[in-house]
């Protein structure tokens, strides 16, 4: 049995989805966090060990790039003790530029690094001090995995290191379509929406506005936004939702635990996703693979995840008229909207499912292990 020592943030979504895929195909995981996570996350049955050292989650989501995560390297003799006592035979860091680190300072190979996002596309810009750290993790890893094309090309060019591609697969027995709703009677409202932590850089407040003017646009078409997530944008929104006179359309769920993540995709019609960077876009395909067509602006990984005019429709950042337009015309063309979901069901299935990003991570692995 192989036996994996994975480094990553317990709450994530992304490492649950990894950590309890994994399990099954044969493979002990311990889990080394900075924070303590929930182990009935993982399901009754799991079998992971986890181990954490008690840091906040205010440091740990503070600001890429703030130098007070230095205080992560306080770590570094607990994680080699975990080491030295699982023995394990591969370290998997997920996210650059905090995990990625103690990874890279623990000395242990094979040493196998995630990159996420922003440890790319963010930090190392901060300073030359951050640039340097970026470029000597990447480089001290055996291998690095990137969820997109856009991102290996981001890490190509800071470091002259080449990526895996190892997308965030979708689960597509848990993320399909629910419900088939295919049309609508005159009288059913149809709901617009997205699945977004609420940040800067993800641009609702783009889609709010997209959302204005459609109800302009469509005044007898009964039209619902949905705001599915929580986070530091929420109170602006919510200001914006009110001052435009959308209160009586528009309903903000706040933070969504993700084992209801599909339930919620299902109630949309339309998926909407501006974000101003993305470095890869696992939502837009949550939604793809629910059957729903989509319209997400045409930047970073996103326009790998997008088939234009095929799954959905690409869109310039930042611009709501655009938005609006290419909403509208889903609005207007059901047959359209059930076409574009099937698509995207059957793109997601052949490209990203989650058995197939697994078979290549698992691909990773093993290249790197000693035969016994």
């Amino acid at each position: 049995m192989m036996k994996l020592l994975l480094l990553g943030d317990p709450h994530e979504p992304h490492i649950i989805k990894w950590a309890t895929a994994l399990e099954p195909q044969g493979v002990e995981v311990i889990l080394f966090s900075f924070s303590r996570g929930d182990p009935g996350c993982y399901g009754r049955g799991s079998n992971i060990t986890f181990y954490d050292c008690g840091f906040s989650n205010q440091l740990i989501t503070g600001r890429e790039g703030n130098l007070s995560k230095l205080l992560y390297l306080r770590v570094l003799p607990k994680l080699r003790r975990v080491i030295k006592h699982h023995r394990p035979d591969v370290v998997h860091a997920h996210y650059a530029s905090g995990y990625g680190l103690i990874g890279a300072l623990s000395g242990f190979r094979p040493f196998i690094l995630s990159a996420w996002g922003s440890d790319i596309t963010h930090f190392p810009y901060v300073s030359p001090l951050h640039r340097r750290m970026m470029v000597f993790i990447l480089r001290r890893a055996d291998a690095v995995l990137s969820t997109s094309h856009f991102m290996a090309r981001k890490i190509q060019k800071l470091a002259g290191v080449n990526s895996w591609i190892t997308p965030f697969g979708v689960d597509t027995t848990i993320f399909y379509d629910q419900n088939h709703r295919p049309g609508h009677k005159n009288s059913d409202p149809l709901v617009i929406g997205t699945i977004k932590k609420m940040k800067p850089e993800y641009s609702i407040h783009i889609l709010v506005w997209a959302f204005k003017r459609l109800r302009e646009k469509l005044p007898h078409q009964p039209l619902r936004l949905l705001l599915v997530g929580d986070g530091s944008e929420r109170s602006r929104l919510e200001g914006l939702v009110s001052s435009l006179g959308l209160d009586d359309a528009v309903d903000f769920t706040g933070y969504l635990p993700y084992s209801r993540v599909a339930e919620y995709h299902n109630k949309l019609d339309i998926y909407v996703n501006v974000s101003r960077a993305e470095s890869f876009g696992v939502s837009v395909l949550e939604a793809s693979a629910c059957g729903r067509p989509v319209v997400a602006t045409g930047v970073g990984g996103l326009s790998e995840v997008v088939r234009q005019g095929v799954t959905g429709f690409l869109v310039d950042p930042d611009d709501s008229e655009q938005t609006a337009r290419a909403v509208y015309r889903l609005i207007q063309d059901p047959a359209l909207r059930s076409r574009m979901g099937q698509e995207g069901r059957a793109w997601v299935c052949r490209h990203y499912s989650l058995q197939s990003s697994l078979n290549t991570m698992l691909k990773v692995y093993n290249k790197f292990l000693s035969p016994k």
